[in-house]
């Protein structure tokens, strides 16, 4: 859920509109700039160092950042 905030704090949309399979550039309006501000507030929310810049921002949908985000918190 607290990826959902984050989305929803750069995207205007409510936190229960996201859902996991929206695409975060079609469904949710994010360009490039929303989505780098998306990757840095994850990283910093979840205290995550060491991923690939372009792996987080490569993300097409919300689940694929919460896979991201579970890649790396399982991996401390």
């Amino acid at each position: 859920m607290a990826v959902k905030k984050i989305i929803a704090k750069y995207t205007g949309y409510e936190c229960e509109e996201i859902t996991n399979d929206m695409e975060l550039e079609k469904d949710l309006g994010c360009d490039s700039i929303t989505r780098y501000e998306i990757s840095t507030a994850v990283e910093a929310v979840f205290e995550l160092e060491d991923i690939p810049i372009d792996e987080i921002t490569g993300a097409v949908t919300v689940q694929d950042i919460i896979d991201i985000v579970k890649k790396y918190t399982l991996a401390i």
